[in-house]
C-alpha cells in the first residue's frame, strides 16, 4: 500500500485513532452491563409483582373439598400473608433504563464520529482505497444488521453489533499498524503523490513528471537491494514497451539516476542508486544499514 505522508506519520495517526477505539470499547462495556443490570432488576420486580397482584385478586375466602363429599369454606391463607402491594407500572421504570439509552446513544454518536475521521484519515495516509475499504467493510462475527429496542427479549443486539463493530474496525487499524512498523524498518521511502525521497526525517524533493520522478516512482516499488532490469525502469518511465535498450537510451536512464544521486547527497549526505550495465537498485551505506533490525 502507497503512502502520502511517512510511515512516521502515519504509524503516529494510526495508533492515535486504535487508541480511541479501545476506549470506546471500554465506554461500551461498562454502559452495556449496567443497562442490562437494571432491565434484568426491572424485570425481575415486575414479574413478582404480578404474582403478588394475582394473589390480591384472588378471593378472601375458598371452598376446600373435605372428605366424604363435604365442601367447606375457609380464609384464603395466600391472600392473607400476602401484604398489599401496588402493581409498580413502566414509568417507575424508566428513569433508569432512559438515562442508560441516552449514555449509549451518546457513545454511539461518539463511534460515528470516529467512524468519519478515521475514513478520512485513512484517505490522506493511503493513496490506495483498498485500506479504507478494507476499514468500513470490517464487521464483528454475527453481525446482525437490525433493530433491537433496550429491553426487549432479544437483548441489545444493535448495541452488541456496535461494539462488535469497533472491535473489528480496531482491529484492522491494528494490522494497519503492524504493517507499517514493519515496513518502516527501512528509513529511505518515496512519496510518489508529492514526489519527495525521505530519509528518516530528511527530505528530497523532486521535479513532478521528469525522468528521475519517475525512475523513483518505479524503483521505490522494489525493496532495498532488489535489483531492477533497466529495461523496465526505462519502459516505466517513458511509458513504452521497449524490448531492448540502445546506447541513447541507456543514457537517458543513466542521467536520471546521476541526477537523482546528486540531489540525495546533498540532502541526505549519500546516494541512494546503484547501477550496472543492466540492472539498478536502492541502496544505502553499510553505516545506516548496521542499525536496522
Amino acid at each position: 500500500m502507497r503512502l502520502k505522508v511517512s510511515p512516521k506519520t502515519a504509524i503516529h495517526k494510526i495508533d492515535a485513532l486504535v487508541q480511541e477505539g479501545a476506549d470506546m470499547l471500554t465506554w461500551f462495556s461498562e454502559a452495556y452491563d449496567e443497562v442490562e443490570e437494571e432491565v434484568k432488576a426491572e424485570r425481575k420486580e415486575k414479574e413478582e409483582a404480578r404474582e403478588r397482584e394475582a394473589i390480591e385478586n384472588e378471593p378472601g375466602v375458598i371452598d376446600v373439598k373435605m372428605p366424604f363429599g363435604v365442601s367447606m369454606s375457609v380464609p384464603n391463607t395466600r391472600k392473607m400473608l400476602m401484604p398489599k402491594l401496588y402493581m409498580p407500572t413502566d414509568s417507575m421504570f424508566t428513569e433508569a433504563t432512559e438515562a442508560g439509552e441516552e449514555g449509549m446513544k451518546k457513545l454511539q454518536e461518539h463511534f460515528h464520529d470516529w467512524l468519519n475521521r478515521t475514513e478520512t484519515a485513512l484517505q490522506n495516509i493511503f493513496m490506495d482505497f483498498t485500506p479504507v475499504y478494507s476499514y468500513l467493510n470490517s464487521y464483528g462475527e454475527h453481525y446482525t444488521p437490525k433493530h433491537i429496542t433496550f429491553g426487549s427479549d432479544d437483548g441489545f443486539q444493535e448495541f452488541i453489533n456496535t461494539k462488535r463493530e469497533i472491535q473489528a474496525k480496531t482491529n484492522t487499524l491494528i494490522g494497519f499498524y503492524n504493517m507499517l512498523v514493519g515496513n518502516i524498518r527501512s528509513p529511505l521511502f518515496y512519496l510518489s503523490d508529492k514526489d519527495i525521497i525521505c530519509f528518516y526525517d530528511l527530505v528530497c524533493p523532486l521535479t513532478a513528471s521528469t525522468n528521475e520522478a519517475e525512475l523513483c516512482r518505479c524503483v521505490f516499488e522494489h525493496s532495498i537491494g532488489e535489483k531492477v532490469e533497466m529495461l523496465d525502469v526505462y519502459n516505466h518511465m517513458q511509458g513504452e514497451q521497449e524490448g531492448s535498450l540502445n546506447a541513447e537510451q541507456r543514457k537517458t536512464i543513466a542521467n536520471a539516476c546521476d541526477g537523482v544521486n546528486r540531489k540525495t547527497r546533498d540532502a541526505f549526505g549519500f546516494p541512494i542508486l546503484s547501477k550496472d550495465g543492466v540492472t539498478i537498485s536502492l541502496t544505502l551505506p553499510s553505516r545506516v544499514t548496521s542499525t536496522l533490525t
